[in-house]
């Protein structure tokens, strides 16, 4: 097991630290998750996500995360990699039972937000909270939904406004190409019919 006495850099170990206790927080939630972890125990597993530092945990007898050692080598690594895959944002490679144990978890464990605030402040506020916020995305969503299908009808009127404008003007060409196919052909007539009168 790891000391926390190593030394990495401050920000890395700061973000490590974080990702960790997120993470453990997430294990004590679902014991169903920590049994998945038990029997990889002792084993190392490197955690890489875009922008982020790499963050190397050991997996704990009781199956959740502690810090590595600096050195060890990763058994196994779950990337966080979106567009990789339409199913999951998530690849791991390495040991093929740690791997595929680290997929699964990456796709089902979740965090309930509702449930945590119900620690802090109970289950009613938590639930009227949780409905607020729905509340409030639900309506972001529709105003944005508006706000753009009004614009792009506002863009579709005024672009058959100026199709409108085009067709006329072209209608107005052909007419006027036709009155001047009309007119030459009057001028043929009267010629032809000048001709035949003498």
């Amino acid at each position: 097991m790891t000391g926390q006495g190593f030394s990495l850099p401050p920000l890395h170990r700061l973000a490590a630290g974080a990702a960790m206790h997120a993470l453990n927080r997430l294990l004590d939630e679902a014991q169903w998750a920590r049994e998945l972890l038990h029997p990889h125990a002792g084993r190392i597993v490197a955690l890489e996500a875009p922008l982020l530092p790499e963050a190397d945990f050991e997996i704990s007898p009781e199956g959740r995360l502690v810090l590595a050692d600096p050195g060890r080598v990763p058994d196994a690594r779950l990337r966080f990699a979106p567009g990789i895959s339409r199913d999951t944002p998530w690849s791991a490679e390495g040991e093929a039972g740690l791997a595929d144990t680290l997929v699964i978890l990456a796709r089902e464990l979740r965090w309930d937000p509702e449930d945590a605030l119900a620690r802090w402040i109970g289950d009613i506020p938590a639930k009227r909270a949780a409905d607020v916020a729905r509340s409030l995305h639900a309506w972001q969503q529709d105003t944005t939904r508006r706000v753009l299908d009004s614009a792009l009808g506002y863009v579709a009127r005024e672009r058959g406004a100026v199709l409108q404008g085009t067709e006329s003007r072209e209608f107005g060409a052909r007419i006027a190409a036709l009155h001047a196919s009309i007119d030459a052909l009057e001028a043929r007539v009267a010629r032809i019919e000048a001709r035949t009168a003498r």
